[in-house]
C-alpha cells in the first residue's frame, strides 16, 4: 500500500472548553477522493480548519507527505506548500482581476507578477477553462466561472492535496455537475488527491471512493462511499435519504454555531 498524502491521528479541536473533535482519525492515499460528510455541529468545518492548520488541534497530529503540520518552523510551511484549498464563496478579491487573483498565492511568495507568475496562472486558468477571464474582475462572472477562478488559484502552487469546502453551493444542477467532472478531471491529469466537504448528494455519488462521515466529533463510519450505502450505520443511510431523527436535529443545531 502506497503511503498516504495526509494522516490524521487521534485529533482532538474544540473552542474555549468546549470539545468538536474527539479523536479523530483518518488517512487519504495518492488519488484519492475523500469526501467528509455528517449532519450539522458533526464537526466537519472544525475538521478542516485544524487540518489546514487554520486552528491549532488541541491534541493528536496531521501529517501532510510525512511532515507534521503542528511542528512549527520549516516542516510545516512545507507541509502547507503541498495544500490548495478552494473555499465555499471562492473568496476571490473583488477589487483584482481573476489573473491577478490567481498570481496572488505566487506573489505573496515573492515571484514577480510579470515573469514566472504570470506563466504559471495562466496556465492554471486554462487547465479550468477560463483564459478568456483574465482580465475581468470576480463581479463579471457567473457564479460557476467564480469557482473556476477560485480552483485555479487553489492550484496555482501545485498542491498535492486540494481541499473543497462545500464546492458546488449555491450553483445550478448542470454547473454543479460540470465542476465535479473538472475536479475528476484534475484529479486523473494532475495526480490530486481530493477531499471534499459537502452535503450534496449528486456531487458525493459522482465523486466519492471514501467517506468520512462525523457525528458530534467522533468518526461514525471510515470505508469506500458503496460500503456507505450497503452495509453503514441506519444514521448515515438516512443521511443519504435525507431523513434526520428530532432529537438529532435539536440536539444538532446547539452545535451548529461552534462547528
Amino acid at each position: 500500500m502506497p503511503e498516504p498524502v495526509l494522516s490524521v491521528r487521534d485529533l482532538r479541536a474544540g473552542y474555549g472548553t468546549r470539545e468538536i473533535l474527539k479523536k479523530v482519525s483518518v488517512d487519504v492515499a495518492p488519488g484519492e477522493i475523500r469526501v467528509v460528510l455528517g449532519g450539522s455541529g458533526s464537526g466537519k468545518s472544525t475538521f478542516l480548519r485544524n487540518v489546514l492548520g487554520l486552528e491549532t488541534p488541541w491534541s493528536g497530529e496531521v501529517r501532510v507527505l510525512g511532515e507534521n503540520l503542528a511542528a512549527g518552523g520549516h516542516a510545516a510551511d512545507r507541509a502547507r506548500n503541498h495544500l490548495g484549498v478552494l473555499f465555499q464563496q471562492g473568496a476571490l478579491v473583488t477589487s483584482l482581476t481573476v489573473g491577478q487573483n490567481v498570481m496572488l498565492p505566487l506573489v505573496l511568495d515573492g515571484i514577480r507578477p510579470d515573469g514566472a507568475a504570470e506563466e504559471i496562472a495562466r496556465a492554471r486558468l486554462s487547465r479550468v477553462r477560463l483564459s478568456h477571464a483574465w482580465g475581468l474582475y470576480p463581479g463579471e462572472l457567473s457564479g460557476g466561472m467564480r469557482k473556476r477562478a477560485a480552483l485555479a488559484r487553489a492550484l496555482v502552487r501545485e498542491p498535492r492535496i486540494l481541499f473543497c469546502d462545500e464546492p458546488s453551493a449555491g450553483l445550478d444542477p448542470l454547473t454543479s455537475k460540470e465542476l465535479d467532472e473538472l475536479l475528476l478531471e484534475l484529479r486523473d491529469t494532475l495526480g490530486l488527491s481530493i477531499v471534499l466537504v459537502t452535503h450534496e448528494l449528486d456531487s458525493i455519488r459522482a465523486l466519492a471512493e471514501k467517506v468520512l462521515y462525523l457525528h458530534l466529533g467522533e468518526v461514525l463510519f471510515d470505508g469506500p462511499f458503496q460500503d456507505a450505502l450497503d452495509h453503514g450505520p441506519a444514521r448515515i443511510r438516512d443521511f443519504f435519504a435525507r431523513r434526520l431523527d428530532p432529537a438529532d436535529a435539536i440536539l444538532s443545531s446547539s452545535w451548529e454555531i461552534l462547528t
